[in-house]
């Protein structure tokens, strides 16, 4: 793997000090490692949305290697978005938490070798896949600017550093190993007239005495340069602007540069302030190229894709990090849905469903179901107590009609068998049985109050055998009650 582009001005982090001999210490603190991993390698726990595909697979196999894509030649896939969000998506199966809905998206959590493959392979894809936004010190820079432009596919490099402290005379020559850099904006920086003729020297041929398979190394296809309030710059930075043979606009504004006093070579002023701050570099790329003529167009395909660099680290969590993506309230691993079918929506009407029920009215138009494992273990939990309830009503019923069919062949002969009418309940109402012996309590309140019972003699030994089992559902024991003349007792 290539190494990491870094900026770094040693001389701005050194500090001289001297000891009590009077010795001068230079001090250099050297850049920082970077720390962190980068948002697209943090960990997610994004479901998969689709089961995997072929495509899928093959793509997830390529991805580590997007400089070789261009061997495929004219091969591509044309993308087809999808008609409704429940269609399959192939970039919503390679990156799941795709929306195309969705404003906030980003591709700043999509591998940059992925999204290179997917740029590569398909056609047609959404304007969001047109520009990928990375920091300079990205460790897959250097491997995305070895990806060739063919006349299928084009991929430049935009870097916007104003104002940075870290661009100097010296770190500039890093800028060699973009190849692919269309339009610098180093506007307000400590460059000079060294600074550029050190990166113009960077611009050299590899070593082949085969002339035809000799390569171009440093950043010949810079187009724009904006020098734009940069105090260091002068007119002699016109003898080293012609190395860069591509170049077309120059934003020499607020510098020492005074035209008219020295041979600006190929270069003229412009009115055309489209081309020039505050008009972004993607922009002014854009008109340039609308500008160019029709049989020598700027880029080798108008399939065009960019990676715009704006900083030169991923910024850590805390201290200005990126936008973290809310998770859902409910895991999604511990969740459900459940659709409908199609034709439901289409030949039914809408009317509301019963909450507690699963079953639906003709005519009731379904709805879409989701929830989670609390959702159903309370369903499950309703249907048995259901399931209970009903059990035990019907065993109720079973239980009276059995009583009654048991006491019906048990009644005794000679009295009429009140159970031969199907609509009598079982049992005989207590109330009845309480409102007898009440009946039966005043009779005896009466003879107590000098009423005479001729029934009954006080020398009369004889007993009275009564026989209560018609008044019960069950048979009873017969019940004799007897007097004795000399203690006027009641024995039962």
């Amino acid at each position: 793997m290539s190494r990491r582009i870094i900026l770094w001005d040693t001389l701005r982090h050194t500090s001289q000090t001297s000891d009590e001999a009077g010795t001068t210490i230079s001090k250099s603190v050297h850049h920082p490692v970077v720390h962190g991993p980068a948002p697209y390698e943090s960990e997610t726990d994004e479901p998969r949305v689709y089961v995997p595909s072929l495509a899928y697979f093959a793509l997830k196999s390529l991805f580590e290697y997007p400089e070789q894509l261009h061997a495929l030649g004219s091969l591509r896939l044309q993308y087809q978005a999808p008609l409704s969000a429940l269609s399959y998506d192939v970039l919503r199966e390679l990156i799941p938490f795709y929306d195309p809905s969705d404003p906030d998206f980003s591709l700043a959590e999509v591998d940059p070798r992925l999204w290179a493959t997917i740029t590569q392979v398909f056609s047609d894809l959404p304007d969001t896949f047109r520009t990928y936004r990375i920091p300079l010190s990205d460790k897959h820079v250097p491997l995305l600017q070895q990806i060739p432009s063919t006349p299928h596919f084009s991929l430049i490099t935009i870097l916007e550093l104003p104002g940075c402290p870290e661009l100097t005379d010296e770190t500039i020559i890093q800028l060699k190993c973009l190849p692919g850099l269309c339009a610098l904006d180093a506007s307000a920086t400590k460059l000079s007239t060294h600074g550029v003729k050190n990166l113009s020297r960077t611009l050299m041929w590899s070593e082949d005495d085969n002339v035809t398979t000799r390569e171009r190394r440093g950043s010949w296809a810079i187009r724009i340069l904006n020098l734009q309030n940069c105090p260091n710059i002068d007119n002699g930075i016109f003898t080293s602007l012609p190395k860069f043979v591509l170049l077309s606009v120059i934003d020499l504004r607020g510098t020492q540069c005074n035209p008219n006093t020295c041979d600006t070579k190929t270069f003229r002023p412009s009115s055309n302030k489209s081309f020039f701050h505050p008009n972004p570099l993607s922009s002014s790329l854009a008109l340039l190229s609308t500008a160019a003529l029709s049989d020598l167009p700027v880029f080798s395909s108008p399939e065009l894709y960019t990676l715009h660099i704006t900083s030169l680290n991923h910024k850590i969590d805390g201290y200005g990090g990126r936008r973290v993506r809310p998770k859902p309230p409910v895991n999604m691993q511990d969740a459900y849905i459940v659709f409908p079918p199609s034709h439901s929506y289409t030949k039914v009407k809408k009317e509301p469903s019963r909450p507690d029920t699963d079953e639906r009215k003709p005519g009731v138009k379904p709805r879409i179901k989701v929830g989670n494992s609390h959702t159903l273990e309370r369903r499950r939990l309703r249907r048995e107590e259901r399931e209970k309830h009903d059990k035990n009503k019907e065993a109720w019923y079973e239980r009276n009609d059995h009583w009654a069919r048991d006491s019906a062949s048990n009644w005794p002969g000679g009295y009429e068998n009140p159970y031969d009418d199907e609509e009598m309940h079982s049992g005989m109402v207590e109330d009845d049985l309480l409102s007898e012996d009440e009946d039966g309590d005043e009779s005896e309140d009466g003879s107590e109050d000098g009423s005479e019972d001729n029934g009954l003699d006080e020398d009369s030994s004889d007993g009275i055998e009564l026989d209560l089992s018609p008044l019960h559902t069950r048979p009873l024991a017969n019940v004799t009650i007897s007097t004795s003349s000399g203690a006027n007792s009641v024995r039962l």
